[in-house]
């Protein structure tokens, strides 16, 4: 029995010492990604200025830059922008924001209320434009008589920052060199004789060389502007002008047999003898030969251009009549007869680009004509047809009189573009000065515009109205020419 219990005993205690068979552990449900949620960036995605769709736009990290066209008005400008879904911003989209300072756009996520400034920093960029001056013959003007003026008056354009200077160079029989050319076609003796610059002092002693070397120390391109173009003179026909007096069958003729005119003022040479146009191109290169640095030619009001009711002269006659087989009409508004002649001034306008292109193709064309239509129905001056066939680099449309300005620069911008359209304002006036209320009204219209600059005729009025041209001019421009 006592062996029994024994053996009983460690029955038990084996049992009691034996592992334990592990049980099945508990599974654990795995993490569900699918709930983790992706919070939306404070961030604008896009940005737009509807007023002015050729703002240049940079988005950064939390900012923006954008460089507005010259003339933006900053202190108003809307901005329209597109957020992530779940971002709301304030001031909201298509606000008006004052970009003259910094702008900022507070934003807001709408899931935890975490917030973020967007800044908004705006520039304008600098005019492309010509801010010219025209600078009559010396009979008008002292500014430009001797080598000290020269210097002192650029210095003055250059502080006020203008950078285009017409410079006549064909007024009266006259040129602003010494042409030789001149010389072999008038009674003049010798070239200094026909210079209007012919009392010039200092310097070199030659003036327009003077001119153009100071003007580009200064940054400031030189155009030289043949003022009188074909008009022969101011108040009667003189057949001892040395030019006619060689060339008397020069003359124009209107269809009442005498002396072509349009206002009983401005008598003109036969624009449509090819000699005389052949005289003005030969001029043009001779002085582009002698002056390589000059960077411009300008035809003025008065070419191309003649009054209606020439042509009647015996050259141009017979030119009609080999062409149609018929003589021209006594009614000077024909329209046969008036395209005729206006297909000669037209052309003429094509020759004065192919010959100033052909010595340099950097040396600008531009032109001076009155308003448009009254220059076709006075002068034949169909400036739209020489932009259209692409002869112009420049149009300094004459927009005389303040009471008109905003209608003349609108009906320019029909027939070109506005980055070719340079209106010319009349600063002075013989004794007469345009107000600093009209300087500003006109500049602003032609900003406004989007204008190539305007020019200002002429040179001595901004001696009188220096301080409203430091105020609007505060910053150079950069010349298209």
């Amino acid at each position: 029995m006592r062996e029994m219990g024994i053996i009983l005993l460690l029955t038990v205690l084996m049992g009691a010492c034996r592992p334990s068979v592990p049980l099945a552990p508990t599974p654990v449900d795995p993490v569900d990604t699918t709930q983790t949620q992706e919070l939306p960036d404070l961030k604008i995605l896009t940005l737009s200025a509807p007023d002015y769709p050729e703002a240049e736009i940079t988005i950064g990290e939390g900012e923006a830059n954008i460089l507005f066209p010259f003339g933006a008005e900053l202190s108003s400008v809307q901005l329209e922008f597109t957020l992530p879904d779940g971002i709301t911003a304030d001031p909201a989209s298509g606000s008006e924001f004052n970009l003259t300072k910094q702008g900022i756009i507070f934003l807001q996520r709408t899931e935890d209320g975490a917030a973020a400034r967007f800044l908004v920093n705006a520039s304008v960029a600098p005019q492309v434009g010509v801010r010219g001056l025209f600078l009559p013959s010396p009979d008008h003007t002292t500014s430009f008589i001797t080598y000290a003026n020269v210097c002192s008056s650029l210095d003055l354009m250059a502080e006020l920052n203008f950078n285009t200077l017409f410079v006549c160079s064909w007024a009266a029989t006259k040129t602003s060199w010494d042409s030789d050319l001149l010389v072999s076609n008038t009674t003049y003796t010798s070239a200094k004789q026909g210079n209007m610059y012919a009392n010039y002092t200092g310097g070199s002693g030659d003036a327009l060389k003077d001119i153009i070397s100071e003007a580009h120390k200064r940054d400031i391109k030189v155009v030289l502007w043949f003022e009188y173009g074909f008009m022969h003179r101011i108040g009667g026909v003189d057949f001892d002008d040395p030019l006619l007096a060689t060339h008397p069958d020069w003359i124009g003729i209107d269809n009442k047999g005498g002396y072509a005119n349009y206002n009983g003022t401005d008598f003109y040479l036969n624009a449509f003898d090819p000699a005389v146009r052949e005289f003005f191109l030969s001029l043009m290169r001779e002085v582009l030969t002698k002056y390589p640095d000059v960077d411009g030619i300008q035809g003025d009001d008065r070419m191309p251009a003649m009054p209606l009711n020439s042509g009647y002269d015996p050259l141009t006659s017979a030119a009609y009549k080999e062409a149609t087989g018929k003589d021209p009409s006594a009614n000077f508004m024909s329209a046969a007869w008036q395209q005729f002649r206006l297909d000669i001034l037209n052309s003429f306008a094509g020759d004065i680009w192919d010959l100033v292109k052909g010595i340099n193709p950097k040396t600008a064309v531009c032109f001076s004509p009155n308003h448009y239509p009254w220059c076709l129905n006075a002068l034949m001056q169909d400036w739209p047809t020489w932009v259209a066939e692409g002869h112009a680099d420049l149009i300094s449309v004459q927009c005389y009189i303040p009471a008109n300005y905003e209608t003349y620069v609108t009906l320019s911008l029909r027939y070109l573009d506005s980055t070719k359209l340079n209106p010319v304002m009349i600063l002075k006036n013989g004794s007469n000065i345009l107000s600093e209320e009209n300087i500003r009204n006109e500049i602003g219209i032609n900003r406004a515009n989007m204008t190539c600059g305007e020019s200002q005729f002429w040179f001595d009025g901004i001696r009188e109205r220096e301080s409203v041209f430091r105020e609007l001019y505060k910053n150079k421009a950069v010349n298209p020419l």
